[in-house]
């Protein structure tokens, strides 16, 4: 006999997500279901919401594509797509921008690993692979880009 899902109730969960004018915090509600042979649980959430990550995979491309293509300063990038506002010394970068251009295989696994001397360059190279997959594509790739970003999974 196959393993056969059982629901086994809803979790939420905190995510950042695209708002009107910023990035808002937001609850997703995660679909538990439990094995019933081996009693291992399986989370379900939408397809935007990246596992192990706060902010979801449009407003990680976008900030991505903001840095990269956009050319923004790290520090604005952040104050664009950041969730908290930073002041003080640690509004001047944004360490999430590598993290994320390191963590792109992970995230996107069908792009391949980001190619590029610099982390910016890779960040670069990396929205111009997600903008590949815009459903409606528009020739402007940090808007491609952020369409992309779920398609790309």
């Amino acid at each position: 006999m196959g393993r056969v899902l059982h629901g086994h109730g809803l979790r939420a969960r905190t995510a950042f997500v695209h708002g009107a004018h910023r990035v808002e915090i937001t609850e997703v509600l995660a679909r538990r279901y439990v094995c019933c042979a081996c009693g291992a649980v399986v989370l379900v959430v939408p397809a935007e919401v990246a596992r192990r990550h706060l902010y979801t995979l449009c407003v990680i491309a976008g900030a991505l594509a903001a840095w990269s293509h956009g050319e923004l300063p790290a520090g604005s990038v952040r104050a664009a797509y950041g969730a908290f506002p930073i002041v003080g010394a640690a509004a001047r970068g944004w360490p999430s921008l590598v993290r994320w251009t390191r963590a792109a295989r992970r995230l996107w696994p069908r792009l391949g690993p980001p190619s590029g001397a610099s982390p910016r360059r890779a960040a670069h190279a990396l929205c111009a692979k997600l903008s590949a997959f815009a459903p409606l594509p528009t020739g402007h790739v940090p808007d491609d880009a952020v369409a992309g970003a779920i398609h790309a999974t």
